[in-house]
């Protein structure tokens, strides 16, 4: 499970913090590789709309591309 950070974003960096967090949980074990990320749990667990969860999914599939 993913743990919420503590700390005060600024809106437009959401998106970015967001992809750490998912990128972070996958490193530490807490989110298998390939698992299904449920955009509707990931906004309720960080208090965010679901807009700067799909920008973060987009981050993180442009830094993690495979070949």
């Amino acid at each position: 499970m993913l743990t919420p950070s503590l700390i005060t974003i600024e809106p437009k960096g959401m998106p970015r913090l967001l992809a750490e967090a998912l990128e972070s949980a996958v490193i530490f074990g807490e989110l298998p590789p390939g698992a299904r990320v449920i955009e509707e749990e990931v906004a309720a667990q960080y208090k965010v709309s679901r807009s700067p969860v799909r920008e973060a999914a987009k981050i993180s599939l442009s830094t993690w591309s495979y070949p």
